[in-house]
């Protein structure tokens, strides 16, 4: 049984009895998805893209199937990092180095000081992502799988896609094998690094006039999709992509569609959500009185449709809600930001468990920001160990914190 009710800020949510819980704060429906969603998720994503980075020189930017390197990438020495992520990067970087797990301390041992006979450098950022190890003169990245990266191997793969792409070799070697034979790997890196010759700078594979790159291919998205997003300065004609765990009443995607439409932002949604609510129950949540009438109007006309494809809300704004529970959610992208609205824990545990982060997580671009609005020790574990940085933000109304993280490998 679902009921319509109001909230401390006069704004409406739905009380679902048979959960026994509602679809937003008692505190404020309305402060509750500006502050957390919104504010803390969109707004930050917009604004740090447009955040001077104080990177290394930039250079011509890269482009899926362009003909040559980033200049961030052909450098031998500091400036491998894809400036629109450096501070991000180079703080996760510094992190991990004082932080480092028992094979990676073990393996270092062997590695460093040019035990090799080549300079190898640990946790590194190479254009979006931070390597274990690489040697750069030899363009040879060794990285070490814990159990987080078995959970993730279609990622995994994606990224050494990319790697490859831009003149990279990478190996891989599972913790255990590392701690058990040390001497072993060392011998098989050394014997890897003497193999190949120094890396190419100036060339990269070119993809056909019609066939996707590389970077397309493992990515699992379609040309249009592969939109850059400006940075550095004016955002207005970038392509935003946002993932919703649990849509529910629409709220979260009414709030970004009309922050979108202002900034002339394209607006690509997609929600998950098991149980929809009917056209009816959603047309009487009363947001209307929040919106503009164009969104709210088009919304109301066009939801029975996003519910089944992908559906034009506005001529900026795309949505489609996937009517499924989480872990049979398997849309071939990736996202620039997650929204994760699920029920509380106490009434949904299986949507905050290891397995359900670790498959959400999947679909968050490198770079990409996850919020919520919970901040528990078992989930900052599980998205550090996704190789995403975690802060503790301001809460909205009624909760003293509430999580964002970035995902910066």
């Amino acid at each position: 049984m679902l009921e319509i009710v109001k909230t401390a800020d006069g704004s409406n949510t739905i009380f679902n009895a048979e959960v026994g819980e509602n679809y937003h704060s008692k505190h404020g429906a309305l402060q509750e998805s500006r502050h957390v969603f919104v504010n803390s998720g969109l707004r930050y994503f917009l604004e740090t893209r447009q955040a001077p980075s104080k990177s290394p020189p930039v250079g011509e930017t890269f482009l899926p199937g362009g003909e040559t390197l980033p200049v961030y990438l052909r450098g031998t020495y500091r400036e491998t990092a894809d400036p629109v992520y450096y501070e991000q990067l180079k703080d996760f970087s510094r992190e991990n180095r004082k932080n480092p797990t028992e094979a990676e301390n073990l393996l270092w041992q062997l590695l460093r000081k040019e035990q090799t006979g080549y300079k190898i450098r640990r946790q590194h950022a190479i254009s979006q992502f931070i390597a274990d190890f690489v040697c750069l003169q030899k363009g040879l990245i060794i990285e070490l799988d814990g159990h987080h990266h078995k959970l993730n191997k279609e990622a995994d793969d994606a990224r050494t896609e990319i790697l490859n792409y831009f003149g990279f070799t990478v190996i891989r070697f599972d913790n255990d094998i590392v701690l058990q034979s040390p001497q072993l790997v060392f011998n098989e890196i050394k014997e890897k690094l003497n193999s190949l010759a120094n890396r190419d700078l100036t060339k990269i594979i070119k993809a056909g006039p019609t066939q996707p790159s590389p970077v397309e291919r493992a990515l699992k998205i379609t040309a249009s999709e592969a939109k850059v997003s400006p940075t550095g300065g004016d955002l207005e004609g970038a392509c935003i992509s946002i993932l919703e765990v649990g849509f529910g009443t629409g709220l979260n995607f009414l709030l970004s569609a009309e922050l979108c439409g202002e900034k002339n932002i394209e607006l690509n949604y997609t929600g998950i959500e098991a149980y929809p609510l009917s056209p009816e129950m959603t047309s009487q949540t009363g947001y209307n009185q929040y919106l503009k009438p164009e969104i709210w109007n088009s919304f109301i006309e066009k939801y029975p449709d996003s519910l089944t494809a992908e559906t034009c809300v506005a001529p900026n704004c795309k949505l489609h809600i996937a009517h499924c529970k989480l872990l049979d959610f398997a849309f071939k992208k990736q996202y620039d930001i997650i929204y994760f609205d699920a029920f509380a824990a106490m009434y949904q545990p299986e949507m905050w468990d290891e397995t359900a982060i670790n498959h959400t997580i999947q679909f968050l671009k490198p770079g990409g920001v996850f919020v919520t609005y919970a901040i528990t020790g078992n989930l900052k574990r599980a998205l550090k160990s996704l190789g995403c940085k975690v802060e503790k933000a301001p809460g909205a109304p009624g909760k003293r914190e509430m999580l964002r993280a970035v995902k910066v490998v």
